[in-house]
């Protein structure tokens, strides 16, 4: 191996492109070094491709992953397979590829998200914004835009925006609760239950993060409901924002994630560590990482 190759192994790409950092790169610095340091005392036990391009933060949770795991990260070649297709916008794509991992799950955008959940689910989150009377929820239809906007009156049609119903989350007078499931080929026994101030319901600005055990929240009924939604739009490692109406009782999807970052920011690290270490023991049974690079070594 040549000293370049060893220095690229070894820094972190946030430390390489410094003269690019912002202010939110310069706070992952040390995350990035906690998880390399993880990952060179880990054995390695396998390979993920990734196509077309490899997760370039260490906040994705899939670097995380490989970490822990000790699971080396390459882009794909064309040839070689566990791959996971990571794009690197949120619109959608054209082609699938079914042999990878995600590489049915084409389009994210929240109009397409919110039709397929009313196709699973039976009631909808969609609203007509020019007939509406009851406040409702104006969000681009990109993933992660974190823009939405209360509106309390009939409006025109924006392009470029999804118009849904003003999901009543609220835990208290000041805070609003949001619950992230984790989907790796089915519903985890564990997701991160997140609150944040009424006033900033939009922004992802935490004011806690817990991680908490799926079934003491949700009905066996509506984590079926989650998975079948996810598998419809062919999610296959992903995370899925959900709400809780306060008034009606019923779950609606407002968001689905392929390319997650977390653990999410105000976790404390002992749940941290327990969430990454789920999130790999199910990506390892699901898509049977080691089991594959160990027989593509004896191939080899």
């Amino acid at each position: 191996m040549s000293t370049r190759e060893l220095l690229k192994r070894i820094i972190p790409l946030s430390v390489r492109n410094l003269r690019r950092l912002n202010r939110r790169d310069i706070k992952d610095i040390p995350l990035n070094w906690r998880y390399r340091w993880i990952y060179f005392r880990t054995r390695k036990t396998g390979t993920l491709y990734f196509y077309p391009y490899l997760p370039q933060s260490v906040r994705a949770a899939i670097f995380k992953i490989c970490c822990v795991r000790g699971w080396r990260m390459k882009e794909s070649e064309g040839q070689n397979r566990p791959v996971f297709f990571w794009p690197d916008r949120a619109s959608p794509y054209e082609n699938p590829i079914p042999e990878a991992i995600n590489g049915r799950c084409l389009n994210i955008d929240k109009d397409f998200i919110s039709a397929a959940f009313e196709n699973v689910f039976g009631y909808r989150i969609l609203v007509n914004p020019k007939a509406t009377e009851t406040p409702y929820v104006r969000k681009s239809l990109r993933n992660a835009a974190h823009d939405g906007i209360v509106i309390e009156k009939p409006t025109k049609v924006e392009e470029g925006y999804v118009y849904q119903r003003l999901i009543d989350n609220r835990i208290n007078d000041e805070e609003i609760e949001d619950l992230r499931l984790i989907f790796i080929g089915e519903i985890l026994p564990q997701f991160y239950r997140r609150t944040r101030l009424t006033d900033k319901r939009f922004k992802n600005v935490d004011t806690g993060v817990y991680l908490e055990r799926t079934l003491s929240y949700f009905a066996q009924a509506e984590i079926d409901l989650v998975g079948e939604l996810c598998r419809k739009v062919g999610l296959d490692y992903g995370e899925v924002d959900v709400l809780r109406d306060r008034v009606d009782g019923k779950i609606y999807v407002v968001d689905v994630n392929r390319t997650p970052f977390g653990p999410p920011r105000k976790i404390s690290r002992a749940d941290e560590v327990a969430a990454v270490k789920m999130m790999g023991e199910f990506f390892s049974q699901t898509f049977n990482i080691e089991k594959y690079s160990r027989y593509r070594s004896e191939s080899d």
